[in-house]
């Protein structure tokens, strides 16, 4: 029977792939603060069409393909920038695809409105980000190797002389890398795991008042763990040994609340109290959906295989009465609707709802 150890103890690691399923090498710096690592490997199970002349099911044959599903959660922590990227990038680049832009930081020589000039040149690129003062913007248009325009102004507009921080942007692409990670344990004698070829399918960022969070998910080549490991599983002679635990300092960023803006022009939209960004890449369909905590597609979910993002927000009660609950109901626009249907909104009565819930 599956268990889940309630322990602290516990530590995770994640490192792109060089080629899939191939285990990459990891050191401490790829230490990553996870929250929670939940796999799943089961048997693919098909459908015999043979006739044996009997009414007893013969069974499935030996050796059959299996199927590794799996869900990693981690709240989102500050980041040292001397120290490179931030440990969870490697997930963000096998979610997205194309290799982080990184912005060490410059002097600001003069900023008005969106218009954002440095003190040397800048080596930026159009949607890359910068920040200041706590708060991230994307370039718009390069002006001249020293100016950019930003797509929304700062709060508080940056000082001549001031610094602008480092930032680290990820950006999609049509190819995507995999990754691995790696579950330890104490003691040294517990079962050890490694998730290799993980293939995310699935990421979002969870925003709200108490901690944002990062949600990846997505199906994996195998696990493949330290009681059960032969050589040659993940192109490995043996079991890697855990990394000798360097200094591994942050802090979690607390939750807070914002504006959402949307549209080319800079113009806010309504007050978050909690959102969430989901990017799905969409090549797990039908059999293969994974087995997660996320809302799973409806059957009548006829689009092609292709990446989409979607923002999900929950407006405030007072946008709420503002616009009669109509913002409320967009949870609910994918409810099919009846031509049969009496007077309102020509929804599924409660009873005939698929989902099984009440509208």
């Amino acid at each position: 029977m599956a268990s889940y150890i309630s322990s602290n103890a516990n530590r995770f690691y994640a490192a792109l792939e060089s080629a899939y399923g191939s285990v990459a090498a990891i050191a401490a710096s790829n230490r990553i603060p996870a929250l929670k690592l939940t796999v799943q490997q089961q048997l693919e199970v098909t459908n015999r069409k043979d006739k044996t002349g009997s009414r007893t099911f013969p069974g499935l044959p030996a050796g059959g393909r299996r199927r590794t599903n799996f869900e990693l959660q981690t709240y989102m922590t500050s980041w040292q920038s001397a120290a490179g990227g931030p440990a969870y990038g490697p997930l963000f680049q096998a979610a997205l695809g194309a290799a982080p832009l990184v912005f060490n930081g410059g002097m600001v020589a003069s900023c008005s409105n969106t218009t954002l000039a440095f003190a040397a040149p800048h080596g930026l690129n159009v949607s890359q980000a910068v920040s200041s003062g706590g708060e991230i913007r994307f370039v718009t248009v390069i002006v001249d190797a020293n100016t950019v325009e930003i797509n929304a102004p700062f709060t508080a507009a940056p000082a001549s002389g001031t610094t602008i921080g480092a930032a680290v942007t990820y950006q999609p692409a049509t190819e995507l890398p995999s990754a691995s990670v790696f579950d330890y344990w104490d003691p040294a004698s517990a079962v050890q795991r490694i998730l290799s070829g993980a293939a995310v399918d699935q990421m979002e960022i969870q925003i709200d008042g108490d901690f944002h969070e990062f949600h990846f998910s997505g199906m994996a080549q195998d696990v493949l763990d330290s009681a059960s490991f032969t050589a040659g599983q993940g192109n490995l002679t043996s079991y890697p040994a855990e990394p000798g635990i360097g200094a591994f300092d942050y802090s979690i960023v607390p939750g807070n609340l914002g504006e959402a803006w949307l549209g080319t022009t800079p113009a806010q939209f309504f007050t978050v109290t909690e959102a969430a960004v989901v990017l799905k890449n969409g090549w797990t369909r039908g059999r293969g959906n994974l087995v997660s905590a996320f809302r799973k597609r409806s059957h009548r979910d006829k689009e092609p295989c292709r990446r989409r993002s979607d923002f999900t927000a929950r407006p405030t009660a007072q946008h709420q009465r503002c616009t009669g609950g109509a913002a409320a109901d967009a949870d609910q626009r994918d409810v099919p609707t009846r031509p049969d249907a009496g007077p309102g909104d020509g929804r599924v009565p409660a009873e005939r709802n698929p989902r099984g819930s009440a509208i």
